[in-house]
């Protein structure tokens, strides 16, 4: 069974008028934004500051939303939702599945830049 998109690319080209290059930029600038979260939020685990964790993952949830990257904004949701509770067990692993699914998008936004 073929895994479905890691995101809606014909939906946000819809959203930004059809501008395939535009979406293209925004995606690998959301992507890099992301990449620089990942590391402030496993030093926030390893801290236990929960707070980091909520706000970084809140970041990436809208972001992710926004471009129609669902699996993602859900992955980031949980970790919110783990930083929001104030208790950080699972955490580690809630940021693996992130970081995950991340990879996952990433490989797919390099197939739609050269298709």
């Amino acid at each position: 069974m073929e895994q479905k998109a890691p995101m809606n690319f014909q939906k946000a080209l819809r959203e930004f008028d059809g501008d395939k290059e535009f979406l293209i930029e925004i995606l690998h600038d959301f992507l890099k934004q992301v990449k620089s979260q990942i590391e402030p939020i496993r030093q926030a685990i390893s801290r236990g500051d929960a707070e980091t964790v909520r706000r970084e993952a809140h970041s990436i949830k809208g972001g992710a939303a926004n471009l129609g990257a669902n699996d993602l904004s859900m992955k980031a949701f949980e970790l919110e939702d783990i930083g929001k509770s104030g208790i950080l067990e699972g955490s580690a692993e809630s940021l693996q599945k992130l970081e995950k699914e991340l990879m996952r998008l990433e490989n797919y936004a390099k197939n739609q830049q050269a298709g």
